[in-house]
């Protein structure tokens, strides 16, 4: 009967350790789970502090024709300065007919003016602030009255900001 009793004490023994090992282990488990979704909150807020800078530097980008546009011998001239106070690149000209604003100009070739003679456009333009450039688009015209088209030309930059002149008038949709 002894032995008996010495069996049945050693077991109350393991149920202590069983106890304090599942407690140790919830504890761990609590703690990963806790640094996790603190390193989630401060991955969120170091992106939303990225975006806030990258908007704000968006909205400093600020442009204004110097001239209204006008059609050379063969193409559409137009002239723009960069008034923002940052550099600002020039990735994509796109022209626009405008009878259909849906439809692009796809025959046409865009020309930058380069030291006094027109090259075609390579992307990206780089326009520090207060610079000009005087960009052309040679649009085919299928009779003379082409030259009173309507024609909308957009300048896309390299943070997203699209800025637009339309011809006979000139407009900007993004000004300060």
């Amino acid at each position: 009967m002894r032995t008996h009793g010495y069996v049945l004490r050693s077991r109350r023994g393991i149920g202590s350790i069983l106890g304090g090992a599942f407690l140790v282990l919830i504890m761990l488990i609590g703690y990963t789970v806790y640094t996790f979704s603190i390193q989630a909150i401060n991955d969120q807020q170091q992106v939303l502090n990225d975006m806030r800078a990258y908007d704000i530097e968006r909205s400093r980008e600020a442009f204004k024709s110097d001239s209204e546009p006008s059609w050379s011998t063969d193409h559409l001239n137009v002239s723009i300065q960069n008034i923002g106070p940052m550099t600002t690149n020039i990735i994509w000209i796109g022209i626009w007919d405008g009878t259909n604003w849906n439809y692009s100009l796809t025959n046409v070739q865009v020309l930058n003016e380069k030291d006094d003679h027109w090259e075609a456009f390579n992307p990206p333009i780089i326009m520090k602030s207060g610079s000009y450039k005087k960009f052309g688009a040679i649009i085919p015209r299928i009779s003379e009255e082409a030259g009173d088209w309507t024609y909308r030309l957009q300048f896309l930059t390299d943070k997203g900001t699209i800025f637009e002149v339309g011809y006979p008038d000139s407009r900007f949709s993004h000004e300060p």
